[in-house]
Order: C-alpha cells, then structure tokens, then sequence
C-alpha cells in the first residue's frame, strides 16, 4: 500500500490506478521525445478565483473576468466575459491556457481546454472554476494547448479530480508528464495543427472532422500513436 500512495501521490481511490490510465502512461513513456512534467514547462499553474455576487457588475467595466462558459469552440471568446466593479488579484494574459477545474459532473472535469490565442483587454481575471497555464520561453503555448486538447491527455488530467466536489488543483496536475520536442518540433507541429484549424473554420461543414483529425495528427506526433 505505501508503494501505491507513493506512486499516486497519496491517492486511495481504485479509480485512479484504473488499467486504462497505466496503458496511457506507458504509451507516453514510448514517446521518442523527452517527457516532463506540466510544471516543468509552465511558468505558472494558478487557480482563478470567482467574486461574491456583490462584485459582479451587470455593466461592462474596465475589469472583464473570464467565465466557464466564455468560449466558442475551443478558444477563449472575450465577448462572452462577464464584468467586475473593480480590479481583481488574477490577471491573465494572451496565450494562456484555461483547463474547467470543477464543474458538477465529474466526466467533464479536465476535458474543456481552451486558448486565450488573444490580447485581452487590461485588467481581465478569470473564475475559480478554471486553472490557468502559462508557458515559459521553452515552450510553445499553441503547441502544449494541443497536446492537451487530445483525448489522450484530457484523460489523464480528468484522473486527476478529487473529492465529491470533482475538483482539480494546480498540485494535481503540475506532474503530468508531457512529450518534450525541442522549440523548433514544437513550432513546427503548432503551426501545423493552427493551419488545420483555420481550414476548419473556413469550411464550417467540415470543421468537426477536421479537428478531430487533427487532435489525433498530435498524437501521432508526440507519442507515436
């Protein structure tokens, strides 16, 4: 038992040690790339925070937050924010990637990953329900936001919910381990998949194929599946 806890980070849950998610982990350690770890390639993973209800504002203000819902298909829409009276702790910038942290079915923890691709306006925040990742100059974000766009790896960060809330933190998810290809890969492969997605949206009965193809053409890439 103590090699399991130390394995799981202290995990108890069957779940967890599920078959499916060692297979996952095996196939990623067969990745011809190096492998390391979310924090290791991130300058930050931070939680948003949500206001009281008394911080809203029903008119737009200077201090936009970035909600669960504000998005269109897998970008961040900064149309759809909502507003606060005044400034908030959290301000995010372009290029960060937003992961549904909780949300009140547990299947879909984890598995809504959306790119501020971007320039908010001064001064936006996020809510409590998201995590925020911020890459570091070793790190292409348009790479890594379609890493963990595959079904591969919104499993993985989906196993790490906790609690009957289904909730995921920053330390839950800072040792997922990711394909690492050199900065040059990483801008090849993300100029790659962005050209398929801007095919998509201009062929919008085609979109959904597209993309899938591309999630799994990621795949392909970094983990050889």
């Amino acid at each position: 038992m103590a090699a399991a806890r130390e394995i799981g980070g202290g995990r108890f849950d069957p779940e967890y040690y599920n078959e499916k998610y060692i297979h996952l982990m095996d196939v990623a350690r067969k990745s011809k790339f190096e492998l390391l770890s979310l924090q290791a390639i991130t300058s930050q993973i931070f939680s948003g925070r949500t206001p009281a209800a008394s911080e809203y504002s029903d008119t737009e203000t200077k201090y936009p937050i970035i909600k669960a819902g504000s998005y269109t298909n897998d970008e961040i829409n900064l149309e759809k924010v909502g507003f606060c009276k005044k400034k908030q702790t959290l301000i995010v910038k372009q290029n960060d990637i937003f992961i549904l942290a909780a949300a009140h079915q547990a299947e879909y923890v984890g598995k809504q990953i959306k790119l501020l691709r971007n320039q908010p306006q001064r001064n936006t925040s996020f809510v409590g329900e998201l995590l925020c990742l911020r890459t570091d100059d070793r790190c292409n974000p348009v790479f890594l936001f379609n890493c963990l766009q595959t079904y591969f790896f919104k499993q993985l960060i989906n196993r790490e919910k906790r609690g009957q809330t289904s909730h995921i933190y920053p330390s839950d998810i800072k040792n997922i381990l990711i394909p690492f290809p050199p900065l040059e890969k990483q801008n090849e492969i993300a100029s790659h998949i962005s050209e398929i997605r801007r095919q998509a949206k201009s062929l919008q009965v085609e979109a959904t194929n597209l993309l899938e193809n591309a999630k799994r053409k990621v795949e392909q890439l970094i983990v050889g599946r």
